[in-house]
């Protein structure tokens, strides 16, 4: 009733993709001990098909040794219309993997497998082999285990840009519980595929300024950030998308100094440095309190000569760091534009990074951060 087929990973099985003539017809792997690796498998439907079961087992390896079959996650991957940019023209691409029992196959429409293994730490090295059987079909499964393990990266930050669980809104509080079960599930799922630092999550709420010191309600950045420290995220992360305060003014307009400076007079009553000073002071002293991974503030992104705001964003850099000199705050832009002298000003630029910025970076003794 169908077509089994090996594809590498960095290809996408298309709905109307064919069984290569030169498709391997076994899944062979190679792994260091404690390794999380994938593979997957196209189905090529002949004919309607319902309910095709599909299992892996277990591999068998040196000396009896064994892979259980519970190492081994099968997943289906799921197809979506993504429209290309503003047009009304899309392609349908795999955006979602579901675990799988079975499924159903039906001519026309190719299907894709996508198998994810975690090896032991304690794994013997050596020869191990399995099967995945979908329907009454084996497609070998054959892995190598070497006898070592990776080192973790833990000298720099490596992360994803703006990781959220969707957008936090406390309006919908019967959604809570399952917000915060998909906030771990992508910790656990970002600790797995190697990142050890978590950017964005839900912000603190800044409630008022009172006598020089801030009302802050930090409860779910503290539960994020303890999320972050369970699932070893613990290197500094940028607060890209979330994980930072609202309420603070924020704007980044031609005239941004002024509408800070206003919006911070007639909210809380202090100047716009006053109120960074006071806020950023107390957040430093409850993330050390809370003992949070160290964070990076975001606040601005790629100003452009067309909005007339490159020099302005500068003076807000300047207003920042000399307001919250122990603090650091981030931005994302590019060099070119009257944008250089931003690397020489913010604590830490977020970039594609090129010559210039690496020069200018480097001669300022700020940080640069690989977008």
């Amino acid at each position: 009733g169908f077509i089994p087929f090996v594809s590498r990973t960095g290809d996408d099985v298309a709905v109307t993709a064919r069984p290569p003539k030169d498709a391997p017809k076994a899944i062979v792997l190679d792994a260091a001990q404690g390794e999380r690796l994938a593979a997957q498998v196209g189905l090529y439907p002949l004919a309607d098909r319902e309910n095709v079961t599909v299992v892996a087992s277990a591999l068998t390896g040196p000396g009896g040794a064994t892979l259980p079959a519970s190492a081994i996650q099968v997943r289906r991957v799921r197809n979506f219309l993504k429209r290309a940019g503003s047009s009304r023209a899309g392609n349908l691409l795999p955006y979602i993997l579901q675990d799988v029992m079975s499924l159903d196959l039906r001519p026309g429409v190719s299907r894709g497998l996508w198998l994810t293994i975690s090896v032991p730490e304690s794994a013997a090295p050596g020869q191990y082999k399995g099967a995945l059987r979908v329907g009454a079909t084996d497609i070998p499964v054959e892995l190598t285990v070497h006898p070592f393990r990776l080192e973790r990266v833990d000298d720099i930050t490596m992360s994803v840009t703006g990781s959220t669980a969707g957008s936090f809104n406390s309006r919908h509080p019967d959604l809570n519980d399952r917000w915060w079960q998909v906030a771990e599930s992508v910790m656990k799922n970002q600790a797995e595929h190697g990142m050890n630092a978590i950017t964005g999550g839900p912000s603190a709420q800044l409630r008022g300024v009172k006598d020089g010191k801030a009302d802050i309600d930090y409860s779910a950045m503290d539960r994020w950030m303890a999320l972050a420290v369970k699932h070893g995220l613990t290197m500094p992360g940028d607060s890209y998308q979330g994980l930072d305060v609202s309420g603070v003014p924020q704007n980044h307009s031609k005239d941004c100094v002024a509408r800070c400076e206003a919006a911070a007079k007639d909210r809380f009553g202090v100047s716009y440095e006053e109120l960074l000073r006071i806020v950023y002071g107390d957040v430093e002293r409850h993330a050390k309190e809370k003992g949070w991974p160290k964070r990076v503030y975001y606040f601005l992104d790629e100003p452009r000569p067309e909005y007339r705001n490159v020099e302005p964003c500068a003076e807000l850099i300047k207003m920042r760091t000399r307001a919250c000199p122990d603090t650091l705050f981030s931005g994302y832009y590019s060099t070119g534009q009257g944008r250089d002298v931003y690397f020489e000003t913010m604590p830490v630029s977020i970039a594609h990074v090129n010559r210039v910025a690496l020069d200018l970076t480097a001669k300022a003794k700020k940080q640069l951060w690989d977008y």
